[in-house]
């Protein structure tokens, strides 16, 4: 079977590292947390969501349970495209 792109994965705010930089960066070093938590309480489900999470839409979409699953995008940002 060939390997191509077959989907696209369009992932909302994550919890990373980088994020939390650039948050420390726009808001203050001191405002990270509450930064974090207002984007979070913006979500329909109350939170930002983890690493781990990303990771495995992505390791569905590259996986063997999605062989079968052609030319969608699949929204992993907690509800917020549909809201």
């Amino acid at each position: 079977m060939p390997r191509t792109i077959r989907s696209s994965l369009s992932p909302g705010a994550v919890d990373t590292g980088s994020l939390r930089s650039a948050l420390g960066m726009a808001q203050g070093a001191g405002e990270v947390e509450a930064a974090d938590e207002a984007m979070g309480e913006g979500n329909p489900t109350g939170r930002i969501a983890g690493p781990s999470e990303m990771g495995k839409a992505a390791a569905f979409l590259s996986g063997d349970a999605s062989s079968f699953v052609t030319g969608i995008e699949l929204f992993a940002d907690g509800g917020m495209a549909q809201v």
